[in-house]
């Protein structure tokens, strides 16, 4: 992944967290002064990741494997992923504290976003590299989710002994040699649907997540961009198409 599109999804991502958490997020601070447990976020989407596939012994253990859902999990990851990482790194540069402006924060963004990309791309290349989980996706359940398994361990909030890093390793790892997922395209997809979902009301409630389609089928939202992004289309191309099928929903 090129550093310049690292750039974009850090700046991405601040732009989005700040319109939902508020601006002191990469402090891990909730604009209802909440503390923000990335971790915590992390560690419960790779526990929604396991669910997609088969391994409850009392359903049914033949059910396919729903790799769309497994796809949609892996990009909310990343983007909590992502926001751990500009988190930490902000806070450990001990700059910004409960009284700084937005202004200030978006400036301090924006000024060591190429460094952060510099350090995001060195441990997303060791991750793929190390390809520590290359020989787990197999026929047998258990070691097929052993690599989820561990990461869920890993981002757990009460474990301390991994560090911002190496679960950014360990995540790159899993998602090119054991899933072959192209995140730089789900990751832009997914942010043009939250962004849409909160133009359109999520925060309040007023948002509809299933969509009762023309064709009669009845979807999540991820499935529709999913669809669209198969598409080729520009970020502004795909608000544009998930606009138009909102709009004319049944």
């Amino acid at each position: 992944m090129k550093k310049t599109t690292l750039r974009t999804m850090i700046s991405e991502q601040h732009k989005m967290n700040k319109k939902a958490s508020g601006h002191l997020w990469p402090i891990y601070i909730h604009k209802t002064n909440k503390i923000i447990n990335w971790k915590r976020a992390i560690h419960l989407e790779t526990a929604e990741l396991i669910e997609s596939y088969p391994w409850k012994h009392w359903k049914n253990v033949d059910a396919p494997i729903d790799t769309l859902n497994v796809a949609i999990e892996t990009s909310d990851i990343w983007h909590f992923v992502l926001s751990l990482f500009i988190a930490d790194y902000i806070t450990n540069l001990d700059i910004i504290n409960k009284k700084s402006t937005e202004e200030e924060v978006d400036k301090l963004i924006e000024k060591t976003s190429k460094k952060m990309a510099k350090q995001l791309k060195k441990h997303i290349k060791y991750g793929k590299k190390s390809a520590f989980f290359e020989n787990y996706s197999t026929e047998d359940i258990d070691e097929t989710l052993f690599p989820f398994e561990l990461f869920a361990l890993n981002t757990n909030p009460v474990n301390d002994d991994s560090s911002v890093d190496e679960i950014v390793e360990m995540f790159f790892d899993i998602t090119h040699n054991v899933l072959d997922l192209n995140i730089e395209s789900i990751y832009f997809g997914k942010m043009v649907l939250n962004n849409f979902r909160n133009d359109n009301g999520y925060e309040a409630g007023t948002y509809i997540k299933t969509w009762h389609l023309n064709d009669d089928r009845k979807v999540e939202d991820n499935v529709v961009m999913f669809e669209l992004i198969q598409e080729d289309l520009t970020k502004e191309e795909l608000y544009q198409m998930l606009e138009e099928v909102y709009r004319n929903l049944k």
